[in-house]
């Protein structure tokens, strides 16, 4: 394949810090990527087609503050799966409500992307299993892209997402208001209160629909509302979300915003996350909805309870050590007390 050479493709060839390649294939692989991305971009284009709906809500989200730098975004990914999901689990001893929709998560995430900010999902490793999801390739794709962090339970997603934000000024985006986190400590309030922007889904009249903005905006089956719970979950302005996810140079935390974006740069990375997501979403649209039907025939797993299953050992009874027998004893030292 041939392709002219730019002065931006030679200046940024005499960038790589390790040229193993030669200019022309490097213009080469560029092209070819630039064209990979506009086929995905077009198949996400033709798998949504426009609703009906005009969505007055979809918001642009641009700072035109001085030298305001864009927050990281860190998506709860169990709570937006299953609030945004539009399929009731009706099976017997399911305990959720609905089925977790990845659907609306990679929604959620184009959203933000396309508005240049750093995201990236936190999920508890139950949702990488087989039939957890309707969409378990996709939930492995992020996490090879790097745009998804597994923890080991579902106990942990949501402290380590709020816990994450704080270290870096960013913000986590769930209808969950955390109250438990808030009343453990003075500092979870803090964080709770300064790193979370609460958001609400509404139902909207035709499925698969896409915003009519110059985005794009693909929403499966609700769409996505910012809201202040201070105010009876009143639907906040443009201009109050876009102080809450933007950092200006009177923030406290404002450095280290700024030197996050440095080290992330999300731009150098958009044109491939969007070739995934745009991928993701036009397959998705066409599949999920089979794998939903899938997944309701089969039955809830339902844990075994091993506490009846397994008989407790007997008691041992406690045997008297002699003297000659110390060297068999495990000796305990620790903030100056010895067993």
């Amino acid at each position: 394949m041939t392709c002219g050479i730019s002065e931006t493709d030679k200046k940024e060839y005499d960038a790589l810090e390790c040229k193993n390649i030669t200019l022309e294939k490097f213009c080469s692989n560029r092209l070819t990527e630039r064209l990979k991305c506009e086929r995905m971009r077009n198949q996400y284009l033709q798998a949504c087609p426009e609703g009906k709906d005009q969505f007055s809500s979809v918001i642009k989200l641009y700072s035109v503050i001085p030298n305001s730098v864009a927050r990281t975004i860190v998506i709860d990914g169990a709570n937006v799966m299953h609030c945004g999901s539009g399929y009731p689990d009706r099976r017997e001893n399911s305990k959720s409500s609905h089925i977790p929709d990845v659907m609306p998560l990679l929604s959620l995430i184009r959203f933000f992307v396309v508005r240049d900010f750093e995201v990236f999902v936190v999920i508890s490793r139950k949702y990488a299993k087989q039939d957890a999801t309707n969409f378990k390739s996709a939930i492995d794709r992020l996490i090879e892209n790097h745009l998804c962090v597994v923890v080991p339970s579902s106990n942990l997603d949501d402290s380590v997402a709020l816990q994450f934000a704080s270290q870096i000024n960013g913000v986590v985006i769930t209808t969950d208001q955390y109250r438990d986190h808030a009343s453990d400590s003075l500092r979870f309030n803090t964080i709770v209160r300064e790193n979370r922007l609460g958001i609400k889904w509404e139902n909207v009249k035709c499925k698969n629909t896409r915003a009519p903005n110059i985005e794009n905006d693909y929403v499966p089956s609700k769409r996505v509302v910012f809201v202040n719970e201070r105010e009876s979950s009143s639907r906040m302005s443009e201009n109050d979300v876009k102080m809450r996810l933007y950092a200006v140079p009177d923030h406290i935390q404002y450095e280290i915003t700024k030197e996050r974006r440095v080290l992330s740069e999300p731009e150098k990375k958009k044109s491939k996350t969007m070739a995934l997501l745009n991928d993701l979403l036009a397959y998705g649209r066409q599949n999920c909805p089979g794998v939903i039907e899938e997944i309701l025939k089969k039955p809830v797993h339902v844990p075994n309870d091993h506490s009846t299953q397994q008989p407790q050992p007997p008691e041992q009874p406690i045997r008297r050590v002699d003297i000659a027998d110390e060297e068999h004893i495990a000796v305990y030292v620790g903030d100056g007390d010895e067993w």
